[in-house]
């Protein structure tokens, strides 16, 4: 190895470990004056590790089956608007937080916090004014949003005005699919997918922060699906022993009767409001992501919407959900019930 070499790899082992450090890379481009920066260039990459932090904004997006990136089982953040689907993989968030995107010619902002391990989805739009969000650090131990146009901070779970000019405000909530990218491409194969070739450079790796729970405990870990509506709370947990078997968790939430469907060993669950045009619908299991209702034998698909039957094409209204842990959904609604399937 020539002096060169030695160099080099010294100095790839030090900057390596400041890039896992945020406090070391605050000291370090301060001490260094923006001396990493200058070092990574050198070597290429292209992105500081401040980047990291930085929204993707109008992401590339390329055709699900281009996507040789992505792996069957790693979850990915499905949404879909008047017929047109987009995945966002979790390990491209986990990265970035916030994705600013347009899904023809809605607005989209998908945000996603590494610690809860929750992602939502907002329209990011204020009296008819679209906002450009960025990183504004931890607020109650979550991901809060700032928008550049006011300075208003939001959270990222709640989609609330948290202070600033439109403190209270409420962004409206964009319904969403946490599922193993296997299953958004079974519910959509001509789905888009966001590009890993971005402008930052960097190797996104994927994560494995979504096993299930073993244990019948409600720990502060457990991940689960939080469930909203008109100000009452619940929670389903992803524990083994109550995600096994035919049942379909039915329950009432305030005023509304609700559903939730869920595939087994999985995080792929969603909530609904299980009355259509004035009538409640009861649920049975029929398949390993299909159910179908006991009134008028229509089948229904994890997206609530009736693929076969008397009420094909008829689709049931989703409910305001979050894929996050026990503790920090229960930090936020301190009075959320508990979903016993």
């Amino acid at each position: 190895m020539n002096p060169l070499q030695l160099v080099r790899g010294v100095f790839g082992r030090v900057t390596g470990v400041i890039q896992r450090k945020p406090r070391a890379i605050w000291f370090a481009q301060r001490l260094s004056g923006g001396a990493l920066e200058k070092w990574n260039a050198w070597r290429g990459q292209t992105a500081s590790p401040r980047e990291r932090f930085v929204p993707l904004r109008a992401p590339a997006v390329i055709r699900g089956q281009d996507a040789a990136y992505l792996t069957e089982d790693e979850y990915v953040i499905g949404i879909t608007i008047e017929g047109n689907s987009r995945a966002y993989p979790l390990r491209m968030l986990g990265f970035h937080h916030l994705a600013q995107d347009r899904i023809g010619d809605t607005p989209v902002l998908v945000a996603h916090c590494p610690k809860c391990n929750s992602a939502v989805a907002f329209r990011p739009v204020v009296a008819e004014q679209e906002r450009t969000f960025e990183v504004s650090g931890l607020r109650n131990e979550v991901l809060a949003m700032v928008d550049k146009e006011t300075g208003t901070v939001w959270s990222h779970l709640t989609g609330t005005a948290l202070s600033g000019p439109d403190e209270k405000v409420q962004l409206e909530f964009i319904p969403t699919l946490q599922v193993p990218w296997s299953k958004w491409r079974e519910l959509h194969p001509d789905t888009g997918v966001l590009s890993d070739n971005t402008e930052f450079n960097w190797a996104y790796v994927a994560t494995d922060a979504h096993d299930d729970a073993s244990s019948h405990a409600l720990s502060p870990s457990t991940m689960g699906l939080g469930i909203e509506a008109a100000g009452n709370a619940t929670f389903f947990p992803f524990l083994d022993g109550r995600r096994q078997g035919e049942v379909v968790p039915q329950f009432r939430l305030g005023a509304i009767q609700a559903v939730l469907f869920d595939i087994p060993s999985t995080e792929a669950c969603a909530a609904y409001d299980a009355t259509l045009d004035g009538r409640h619908l009861s649920f049975a299991r029929c398949g390993d992501a299909q159910w179908r209702d006991g009134e008028t034998q229509s089948q229904w698909n994890l997206e609530g919407v009736a693929v076969s039957g008397p009420l094909a094409g008829r689709r049931l209204r989703s409910l305001r959900t979050s894929t996050t842990r026990w503790y920090f959904w229960k930090r936020h609604y301190p009075q959320t019930g508990i979903i016993d399937s």
